[in-house]
């Protein structure tokens, strides 16, 4: 999912407080963390003209239990995102997101994974079709996840079979065409070339299926096929990452409505700690999503969305931290002739006052254009915020 402006910076204490606590949640028990917000936003709604500004404090509670039976591992998770917007306040969210999970150490040589989860969201203004409207979309999301795995990390070879349902279901602002069901099938096969090193080949399938018909009568039932190899690496806890590139196919139920497509899909995920105190994250993608927004024709029938991403992190002192990101991305509608430009730039700043407590002060600005009038704007965040971590 895109996300823009306040609620960028919203995911950003989330990521924030989940680096905080990624070495100590790798033990067993119970654990809490929690990041408060005070945020100035100048363009709440993301709208091209008729901006409107606000104050925003928001509250992102959260926890993880794990376990060790044997050889088998199980967690429950919940985090939250609470937000409240002084001048707007039809604007404020409660979301929460829970998750739960088992992975069984069947063998040696085999490997079960089984994950639910649920969650209620607010979708960000730019992506829904009610930008006008008093309160942004809401949705909520069912998902289950299996996994199968022969083999082993130090195996010559590994192969990967899994299964992912997604449900989604909007329940405001009269969205009921957006519901839809979501099948997806993978198969992976991974050859190890180098200690740490292997080369991957996957396939996939996924079903996408709507509840009901759009007000014109198409539908968006669509059908998606992905072809792909690369390379996944772990040279250790801070140089590891994943990169794939293949051929994806996109096929609509209903041609008369909406034109089939494909062509190259990749995607890049790294993370490289190139001394002891700097460390940078790099995200590509080029991929399909099913888009909800507006557009000329009134169905997009979704985006091919190209996306390039970096975050760098330095230690400046033992208890400061700086950061800086930017992103650049295009999204094209597929049955539509808009297409968008999107490109973002931030900067942050921490401080460990304590062991469990950080503060910091985060600024992002976000600029889309767009080749139809209407849709592009200008966004400028500027957050307060802290982070606390028990054990």
């Amino acid at each position: 999912m895109r996300l823009t402006g306040f609620l960028t910076l919203v995911v950003f204490l989330t990521a924030l407080i989940t680096r905080a606590s990624g070495a100590a949640e790798q033990r067993p028990g119970i654990h809490f963390r929690l990041a408060t917000g005070l945020a100035f936003d100048d363009n709440i709604r993301a709208t091209e003209k008729n901006t409107e500004s606000d104050i925003v404090l928001s509250v992102l509670p959260g926890f993880e239990m794990l376990f060790q039976f044997g050889k088998h591992q199980t967690h429950l998770s919940y985090q939250g995102a609470f937000a409240h917007f002084f001048s707007h306040p039809n604007e404020g969210y409660l979301n929460h997101n829970l998750a739960a999970g088992v992975l069984l150490d069947l063998s040696p040589r085999l490997d079960v994974e089984f994950e639910g989860g649920y969650s209620i969201a607010s979708i960000p203004r730019d992506e829904g079709r009610t930008s006008s409207a008093d309160s942004p979309d809401r949705s909520k999301t069912w998902t289950a996840d299996a996994n199968i795995a022969y083999g082993q990390p130090t195996s010559q070879g590994m192969l990967i079979g899994s299964y992912s349902r997604n449900q989604i279901r909007f329940t405001n602002n009269n969205q009921g065409a957006r519901d839809r069901n979501r099948n997806e099938y993978t198969g992976t096969f991974l050859y190890r070339i180098l200690p740490k090193t292997r080369v991957l080949l996957e396939t996939s399938f996924a079903r996408f299926d709507y509840l009901r018909p759009n007000i014109d009568g198409s539908r968006l039932d669509s059908e998606e096929y992905k072809f792909l190899t690369g390379l996944k690496w772990d040279i250790s806890e801070k140089d590891f990452g994943e990169f794939k590139i293949g051929y994806l196919q996109k096929n609509f139920d209903d041609d008369d409505s909406f034109k089939d497509g494909g062509g190259l899909t990749l995607s890049l995920d790294m993370l490289w700690a190139y001394n002891t105190v700097s460390e940078i994250a790099i995200n590509m993608s080029r991929t399909t999503d099913e888009s909800d927004q507006e557009v000329n024709s009134g169905n997009s029938g979704g985006t091919v969305n190209s996306t390039i991403a970096a975050n760098h992190s330095y230690r400046f002192r033992p208890r400061i931290n700086l950061t800086t990101g930017f992103s650049l991305g295009r999204e094209e509608f597929i049955s539509d002739n808009r297409e968008d430009d999107r490109w973002e730039i931030s900067v942050g700043a921490s401080y460990d006052l304590i062991r469990w407590l950080t503060i910091g002060l985060d600024y992002t600005h976000e600029t889309r254009s767009s080749n139809i009038s209407g849709f592009g704007f200008d966004r400028n965040v500027l957050m307060l915020n802290a982070t606390t971590l028990f054990d």
